[in-house]
């Protein structure tokens, strides 16, 4: 359903945010990115941004074209081992963030992540 998510990102009039389950279904149907590491010119940053492509395609086919998704990449730095990632993420109807890291294909908690940048 279009939701107004205009304070996190000011750009789009109504992005969808889904249902938690929705969004799964949505991710786990769109293909993986079949590239391998290559430190600096193909790191995780890259694989967010194409994942990231894929799953707005994704969501324009089954919505209507140019369907604004609450779903972008969002670069972190974990608590413990002060490592910087870069991640994709979405946000459910009810406001809550979720996180998937395309390059093993999983969702992953959110808890030992600092965040450092985000967006669509």
């Amino acid at each position: 359903m279009p939701k107004d998510l205009g304070r996190f990102w000011p750009l789009a009039p109504k992005y969808y945010a889904l249902e938690k389950k929705e969004f799964e279904n949505l991710i786990k149907g769109v293909i993986p990115v079949d590239q391998e590491f290559i430190d600096v010119l193909f790191d995780c940053d890259a694989f967010a941004k194409v994942f990231s492509g894929r799953v707005k395609e994704a969501a324009a086919k089954k919505f209507e074209p140019g369907a604004a998704l609450a779903f972008g990449d969002i670069t972190i730095r974990h608590k413990l081992s002060r490592e910087i990632h870069t991640l994709n993420f979405f946000i459910t109807e009810d406001e809550k963030a979720f996180y998937y890291d395309p390059q093993p294909g999983s969702f992953v908690s959110g808890t030992n992540f600092i965040p450092i940048r985000a967006g669509i």
